[in-house]
């Protein structure tokens, strides 16, 4: 298994950045490991929304379907997607900063069945990507 927590300081509105990452749609817009994010399941962000996602890992394509497990308006938002090969876990909290915001993530993925032997390499290769992520969040109200 490999996790990954980070905080990363925006200069915008905490209601602003939150909107952005809860509509998870816009999730390929920061994180560049994503290659498509369709939501496929309820009505706008929430409790219960589901997004189907393609990303890429270790060059190979996956998909998972990714659920709202637990929904804090305008502040938290928690995903999880369970699959044949992967399980994934995804929490961002989001805190107004003074003028800006501080966005908190944490997230845990795994690989099941046979693709687990990739675990040795897996928290180098996952550390690597989620940065990218926590980076594209920041650059979605840069300057």
């Amino acid at each position: 298994m490999a996790a990954f927590e980070t905080t990363t300081e925006i200069a915008a509105r905490a209601d602003l950045v939150f909107a952005e990452v809860a509509d998870y749609t816009l999730a390929a817009k920061w994180n560049p490991a994503y290659v498509s994010v369709e939501q496929v399941g309820g009505i706008g962000p929430g409790l219960g929304a589901k997004y189907a996602v393609i990303f890429t890992f270790y060059g190979r394509q996956f998909d998972l379907e990714y659920e709202v497990v637990e929904f804090e308006p305008k502040s938290r938002l928690v995903l999880e997607a369970t699959s044949r090969r992967v399980n994934a876990r995804d929490e961002i909290v989001v805190k107004q900063n003074g003028g800006g915001s501080l966005v908190h993530r944490s997230a845990q993925f795994n690989f099941t069945g046979p693709l687990r032997l990739l675990d040795g390499g897996l928290q180098v290769a996952f550390e690597n990507m989620s940065k990218r992520a926590a980076d594209g969040i920041a650059e979605l109200h840069a300057a």
